[in-house]
């Protein structure tokens, strides 16, 4: 009989213990459910406080304020991120950010971190959203392949063309910071690199007659410099000279334009022997550009046409240390050694 006492209540007590683990195991639940709400609720006010804020951003005309702006919400991004890894928003947000940014530096190794965090971002948001992206998102995913390289050209024409018969319009892209063109000249840019160069001329064509810019003539001079139309070429680089006059208060996108036009016109300039107009246009290049291998090496070949050996060792000499792996630049340099 003290055995049945003893037992019976042993199993009373482990019921109260049972009771009392279910109620705690129920409170921390409930607490730990309104916590996770909680921190949803902030992390959706975080997120829209970010998307305003990349509104105020892409009105701005000082382009260190942008940036500026663009490189916070890539910071507050991957705080979302650290407390919630699986947030697909902040994802795409951080890689709208990044391919923001990536426009606005001049430093080509930034330019290609930021490009690379384009891809990484959007992609890894993309496979975590439960439904279809944003199409604006697509978009940034086709530009950033396009800047990657030629190797990525194709993925660029994917994404580009899959934004374009999805409705990403020219009213988008000025709604998101960006020239109305910009979805058809990232086009253009890709069909000519991809060899297309009557589909890139008539892309062109259309937009200019409606966004007459500089770089799209710079774009145009490049087809026709290509199709071996090299008149033609000189006078659509000549309107670029005329329209961007360089100083101190260029923005990232007219000195890019600029080095390439004044690049292409001191290479028509050597072809056709007129070495010291060649000389003073890649000088120029050089000037807006200093970190292109290509610019030197034939800077060197100006000087070297006009026999100044001493000069053309000093290009090839600049261009190896920019790229220690440019071998006509080395060949040159070796021939010529004796001029050094």
């Amino acid at each position: 009989m003290a055995h049945y006492h003893h037992y019976k209540n042993k199993i009373k007590t482990i019921r109260i213990i049972t009771l009392f683990g279910s109620i705690a195991l129920l409170l921390f639940l409930i607490f730990g459910l309104k916590d996770t709400l909680s921190c949803m609720k902030d992390t959706s006010h975080r997120l829209e406080s970010l998307e305003g804020q990349m509104t105020r951003a892409d009105i701005k005309i000082d382009e260190q304020q942008r940036a500026s702006l663009y490189a916070d919400i890539m910071k507050d991004c991957i705080k979302i991120i650290k407390q919630k890894p699986m947030h697909a928003n902040a994802y795409l947000l951080r890689g709208e950010a990044a391919y923001k940014k990536s426009l606005l530096e001049r430093d080509e190794n930034i330019q290609k971190d930021l490009v690379n965090k384009t891809i990484e971002n959007i992609r890894k948001g993309s496979a975590l959203q439960q439904s279809e992206i944003p199409v604006e998102f697509t978009f940034y995913l086709g530009a950033a392949y396009a800047r990657k390289g030629d190797a990525y050209l194709h993925d660029a024409l994917f994404y580009l063309e899959y934004a374009q018969k999805n409705g990403f319009s020219q009213a988008d892209c000025k709604k998101n910071g960006l020239p109305a063109h910009w979805l058809q000249q990232q086009l253009a840019s890709v069909y000519y690199h991809l060899g297309n160069l009557q589909e890139a001329l008539q892309l062109i064509d259309r937009m200019i007659k409606t966004y007459d810019t500089p770089q799209l003539h710079m774009m145009r001079g490049y087809i026709y410099k290509d199709r071996k139309e090299y008149d033609t070429a000189e006078k659509e680089f000549q309107i670029v000279v005329e329209r961007i006059h360089d100083n101190e208060h260029l923005t990232v996108q007219e000195r890019a334009v600029l080095y390439k036009t004044k690049y292409a016109l001191g290479w028509l300039q050597f072809r056709k022997g007129h070495y010291t107009n060649a000389e003073r246009y890649y000088l120029d290049a050089a000037a807006l550009n200093p970190n292109t291998a290509d610019t030197y090496y034939w800077l060197g070949k100006t000087y070297q046409m006009a026999k100044n050996w001493k000069m053309a060792c000093s290009a090839w000499k600049r261009c190896l240390e920019i790229d220690d792996n440019y071998y006509p630049a080395k060949k040159r340099l070796k021939k010529y050694r004796w001029y050094r």
